[in-house]
């Protein structure tokens, strides 16, 4: 009722506020300080957790973005080395693993994303199909760019595209999109918008990488703002580009 409250308030206002909560309540469901003969086992750590969001949430998208925030949670107390806990430095996914479920998995490998550059570095990341249940490697390697592009966007775009170039072809354009996502991400919607023709429109980009950048973008675009604003950030599209917007 708290999330359909807060759906109702700012549904007109912001972007995805009922997904946002149930993000917000998997944060809060993991964050309390466990029991002390939990400390240093990720698993009992988060099994309440995980089974409140399967209380809560009534579909599974909200029972997948109630599980991103508790995984989102875990990767923070990860980093902050809390309650004796650390990633398995071998396979930093592997408490994906231990999730039974579809929405549960997807949400684990998506917000990995801040742990697994830490333990095996991010290029080296890129490369870890073998760590990842093949349904679930473009969730992993979304989920990577995204971090990566809210990371490093204008530090080193050169070293951002090239980071998907390396992928083999099949695997660049969700490659692409997660940069994409990272740079829009937490931003106020006229910023997001502004980083995200910045990086598109770059000499850097090729034909085919820049109609990726602008399709995906325009994809976020549906979900975030009403059919004038859309039509007049497309007009701010180059021109060659624009018929993503009628797709």
């Amino acid at each position: 009722k708290f999330c359909d409250y807060v759906n109702s308030a700012l549904g007109n206002r912001t972007k995805g506020p009922l997904g946002a909560c149930f993000h917000g309540i998997g944060h809060g469901f993991v964050e309390d300080i466990p029991k002390k003969e939990n400390y240093g086992d990720s698993q009992k750590i988060i099994a309440y957790a995980l089974g409140l969001c399967d209380e809560v949430g009534r579909s599974t998208d909200e029972k997948y973005r109630c599980d991103s925030g508790v995984y989102n949670g875990l990767a923070i107390l990860y980093a902050g080395k809390k309650y004796d806990l650390l990633p398995n430095q071998s396979n930093p996914y592997a408490d994906c693993e231990m999730n039974k479920t579809s929405y549960g998995k997807r949400a684990c490998y998506e917000e990995m994303n801040t742990i697994v550059p830490s333990v095996l570095g991010f290029e080296k990341g890129l490369h870890t199909a073998n760590l990842v249940e093949a349904p679930y490697q473009r969730n992993a390697l979304y989920g990577l760019a995204t971090y990566y592009g809210d990371l490093h966007f204008k530090d080193d775009n050169k070293q951002l595209i090239a980071y998907c170039r390396q992928l083999p072809k099949e695997n660049q354009e969700i490659c692409i999109n997660g940069i994409i996502g990272g740079i829009l991400i937490n931003k106020s919607p006229e910023a997001e918008i502004k980083r995200a023709l910045e990086f598109c429109k770059s000499n850097l980009l090729t034909g085919r990488e820049k109609n990726i950048c602008y399709g995906f973008t325009y994809t976020r675009m549906l979900s975030a703002y009403d059919h004038g604003k859309i039509e007049q950030i497309c007009a701010s599209f180059e021109e060659r580009y624009r018929n993503v917007c009628k797709k």
